[in-house]
């Protein structure tokens, strides 16, 4: 068997609550060409203590990773199972105006919208997200929210890490605001919790290989700018638009909210006990929301050294 490293979060703004690490929850995938997505109130054990009130899409927090196929017809079924209305937002996605989801194609309560187009997009992560007027940011950091992987024929070539869950993880960063009974506040200006897929302080168990991480800062405000503690060498392979020419090596990837960026940390032959993904507050200029604030409350991921098995 393969050497493993554990991947651990502890992204967030204060130090932990707890010491105890959780297990990063990798959403499930729904592929096309028909999606079914149930939008509902519900419950969730997000941090010690008291449930939180939350938004799942076919969970209880977030919704399943969503895989498109460019070229692809697809349609859906939106069921809205809320309390109020709401949308669905179909982020970076080429589509008619009318299948968009944002403020002016309204679900009501109790409703079921079946927008459909065809998939033009390169392959790159997206994501969704509700666009009510006046709603957004609460619905979405109470985690009406999901991930979306467009694939094609040019990044299928590619000598890339690819399997879902395996080599191929999203990271759906989260800053969120909750209050003394745990819920989630709808300003969300302090971030002074951070979620890593809706889980906090986890941790991964990944291959010692070459590894892809999808990453999407889906806070309201926060901005993140990530990078290893050793300034070990992380490639760059994608961002909003979809694959770059070429991999670039960098120490940072900056991340605004909505913002997305895959990519690629090379893992085999390293022998130093802990690698941690921190983001760099202090190198965020002042007036800009997620700096400057000290480097390791602002957020790690750690990879601890490898075991034998």
């Amino acid at each position: 068997m393969k050497n493993l490293f554990y991947l651990l979060a502890y992204i967030g703004f204060q130090f932990p609550i707890q010491a105890q690490q959780n297990a990063l929850w990798i959403p499930d995938t729904l592929s096309g060409p028909n999606f079914v997505l149930d939008i509902k109130d519900t419950f969730s054990q997000i941090l010690p203590g008291q449930q939180t009130i939350t938004i799942g899409i076919n969970n209880k927090f977030l919704g399943p990773t969503l895989i498109f196929k460019q070229e692809e017809s697809i349609g859906f079924e939106v069921f809205n199972r809320l309390n109020e209305p709401t949308t669905l937002h179909w982020h970076g996605i080429h589509l008619p105006a009318v299948m968009d989801g944002g403020p002016h194609q309204v679900i009501p309560t109790g409703t079921i919208w079946k927008p459909f187009w065809k998939v033009k997009n390169k392959a790159a992560s997206y994501w969704y997200h509700p666009h009510l007027h006046g709603k957004t940011a609460l619905q979405t950091m109470k985690g009406a929210a999901g991930l979306i992987i467009v694939r094609d024929g040019e990044e299928q070539h590619l000598n890339l890490p690819r399997k879902y869950g395996i080599d191929d993880f999203p990271l759906i960063i989260q800053s969120l605001e909750f209050d003394q009974d745990n819920q989630i506040l709808p300003n969300g200006m302090q971030d002074s919790i951070v979620l890593v897929n809706g889980t906090y302080t986890p941790f991964l168990k990944v291959p010692a290989q070459k590894v892809r991480f999808r990453i999407l800062n889906a806070s309201n405000a926060r901005n993140f700018n990530l990078g290893f503690t050793q300034n070990v060498p992380m490639y760059l392979i994608a961002t909003d638009g979809g694959l770059l020419g070429k991999p670039i090596s960098t120490t940072r990837i900056k991340l605004a909210p909505g913002e997305r960026a895959e990519i690629v940390v090379d893992l085999q032959g390293l022998q130093e006990g802990i690698l941690k993904l921190t983001s760099f507050g202090s190198e965020i200029p002042i007036g800009t929301q997620g700096g400057p604030l000290p480097d390791l409350p602002a957020g790690t991921i750690a990879m601890k050294s490898p075991l034998n098995g």
